[in-house]
């Protein structure tokens, strides 16, 4: 396992998509999960068999990858948003040590830690394991927010994507992780417009998976927002509301005719709960989905979704669950 230091003087705040090149971070993050690919570490070799954009009005990226509901790892119950960590089920103390990729201090003799997701969906996707000798349970914390932004911040490419599936919101083990991943389009949650609810919470409701966004656009929002945001996932969590979470480069919400992605949009989905053990044979709409990714496991699936059913799917996972959170939300955030 190596080490590497997520360095706050080195974010970068602003990209150029058509310019970008890729950081110290990117290179030694591909480079290294290339090397434990290499290693037979993985249940299967990632490979996406076909891949298409569908539709013209929500871009909807879909990928045929049928090894992955095949080949991974039987996903744990979860009953509540509030489930306990429970030491004798899976957890992440259990990995190999080949594979952990990254060691990250974190103060007073903890570290964070990045390991490879055994099952991919998509270039380097791993996980990242915050505080993981505490075995906190699957929920957001206002430390595991801060590890991700450095992480996606250390990035210098447009195509990092950052996300957490809460639990009863597909989330696989319930021992605290996000997700990384590269995924290489242009999506339109990066640019697409948002309107101001309250306080530094927006949302946007022209997209089908209607949900809260945040944006970071300088080291002084990074504090600021990590409150906002916990202090959302908190209430959801309380109220026994499962979400999903994603952070992408976009355009900063004042600016979203602007061709520079100007900071980090971080967007929030109060979801249908899918409470129980999840059928990883079937579809599930998890944080890649909301976010218009879909990796698919079924070719029957890939050749004939069309954008309206996709969309619609979206939509009812979604609108009644924020329409009913609206106004506390907004309350939330009222100075």
């Amino acid at each position: 396992m190596g080490s590497f230091e997520l360095n706050p003087d080195r974010f970068v705040f602003s990209i150029d998509p058509e310019k970008s090149e890729p950081s110290d971070f990117d290179k030694a993050l591909v480079t290294a999960w290339d090397g434990k690919m290499s290693l037979g570490l993985f249940r299967y070799i990632w490979k996406i068999e076909e891949e298409k954009v569908l539709g013209d009005k929500f871009g909807f990226v879909l990928q045929l990858n049928p090894l992955r509901s095949a080949k991974r790892r039987k996903p744990e119950l979860i009953e509540n948003t509030s489930q306990p960590f429970d030491p004798d089920k899976f957890n992440f103390t259990k990995l190999k040590p080949d594979e952990f990729i990254f060691q990250i201090k974190n103060g007073d003799d903890m570290y964070n830690y990045i390991a490879i997701n055994d099952s991919p969906i998509d270039k380097a996707h791993s996980l990242l394991l915050p505080d993981m000798h505490k075995k906190q349970p699957q929920v957001v914390t206002g430390n595991g927010l801060r590890f991700s932004i450095g992480v996606i911040l250390s990035s210098s490419v447009p195509f990092l994507r950052v996300g957490f599936n809460g639990l009863c919101a597909y989330a696989s083990i319930n021992h605290l992780h996000f997700h990384i991943y590269y995924l290489n389009k242009q999506m339109v949650l990066e640019t697409v417009p948002v309107k101001h609810l309250s306080g530094n919470c927006y949302f946007q409701d022209t997209f089908p998976s209607k949900g809260y966004v945040f944006q970071i656009k300088s080291p002084r929002d990074i504090d600021i927002i990590i409150e906002d945001v916990v202090k959302l996932t908190n209430y959801l969590n309380e109220n026994n509301i499962a979400h999903n979470l994603i952070m992408t480069r976009g355009t900063s919400f004042e600016r979203n005719d602007s061709t520079v992605y100007d900071c980090v949009r971080i967007y929030v989905w109060p979801r249908t709960s899918a409470s129980g053990c999840k059928d990883i044979s079937t579809q599930n709409f998890a944080l890649c989905e909301l976010f218009g990714h879909f990796p698919l496991n079924d070719k029957k699936l890939f050749d004939e979704s069309t954008e309206e059913e996709l969309a619609d799917m979206l939509w009812q996972l979604t609108d009644g669950v924020f329409e009913s959170t609206r106004t506390a939300v907004k309350n939330l955030y009222k100075q």
